[in-house]
């Protein structure tokens, strides 16, 4: 007599007995509850509150070991000070993330992010904040052997 067939499959980022495993396990409650309330107050325009939110969740990833999430939450943090006019704060995190994701080995990916930043930096009127920033950036990236990506303006002309 033949039993019938189970389904092997296990949830995703789920190890056997479906244990959570690896950095793709997933956000504690509370922090998901803080981070769906960070970006809330950011798509209504109150970033001051948003960026302190996603700071603190950004050291709470660090601090349990989630890298990649950690540095995401920087480059997001520093988007909502730069937001609520706060460029010291928002080159700040954007160091923490160009660091964390060095580290981790995933340089290109802050090379491709940044410049957009970087640019909203200079929109906002903190031109020497995004020209060292820039600088530095670009220094840390060569170790790797990579340079920032230069942002596309719709309004440059083709050379």
């Amino acid at each position: 007599m033949r039993r019938p067939k189970r389904s092997c499959r296990r949830p995703p980022g789920t190890g056997m007995f479906g244990v959570t495993r690896g950095p793709q396990r997933n956000l504690g409650d509370r922090a998901r509850q803080l981070l769906d309330e960070a970006n809330r107050l950011f798509d209504s325009g109150q970033f001051a509150p948003a960026a302190d939110m996603l700071a603190q969740l950004a050291e709470g990833a660090e601090a349990h070991g989630m890298p990649r999430r950690a540095a995401q939450l920087h480059l997001r943090a520093g988007q909502a000070y730069m937001q609520s006019r706060h460029a010291a704060a928002a080159v700040g995190h954007a160091r923490n993330a160009l660091a964390i994701f060095a580290g981790a080995g995933m340089a290109g990916r802050v090379a491709a992010v940044l410049p957009r930043l970087i640019a909203e930096l200079r929109a906002a009127g903190f031109q020497a904040e995004a020209d060292s920033f820039e600088r530095e950036a670009n220094e840390k990236l060569a170790a790797h052997g990579l340079v920032l990506a230069r942002p596309q303006s719709a309004t440059a002309p083709p050379s």
